[in-house]
């Protein structure tokens, strides 16, 4: 089997980061990608220029724009993120439904100027 996390932030998903590590899943030999989205920062909290926004529109779809909980622009990353995953197949992404900037428990710099780190681990039970 294939294991892999791959962790991207927005310039991540317009260079298709993604769209890249489920293609070298694949190459490896993986028949069936499943994916599964962590915290991350969430549209209410993810002010957003126009400019970079529209780059992440016009190679994902409006679904990715999202509103700040003061009506700004913003970035729905959770949508980004499973809209990636959409242009190679993976349509279903389950996730942890936390936004990092509103749940303390998570790190956040972009938020609180947390200077922490987080870490990421992937396992596999059984062969």
């Amino acid at each position: 089997g294939v294991c892999s996390a791959v962790h991207a932030g927005w310039r991540g998903l317009v260079a298709g980061v993604v769209e890249a590590a489920a293609s070298a899943m694949r190459d490896l030999g993986a028949s069936d990608v499943s994916a599964s989205l962590g915290p991350c920062i969430h549209g209410e909290c993810y002010a957003f220029s126009q400019p970079d926004l529209s780059s992440l529109v016009a190679r994902y779809g409006d679904q990715v724009r999202g509103v700040t909980s003061a009506g700004g622009l913003a970035l729905d990353l959770p949508a980004t993120v499973r809209a990636a995953f959409a242009h190679v197949g993976v349509t279903d992404v389950p996730g942890v439904d936390r936004c990092t900037a509103c749940d303390e428990r998570y790190f956040s710099h972009r938020a609180r100027g947390d200077a922490g780190r987080q870490a990421l681990i992937v396992w596999r039970d059984g062969p």
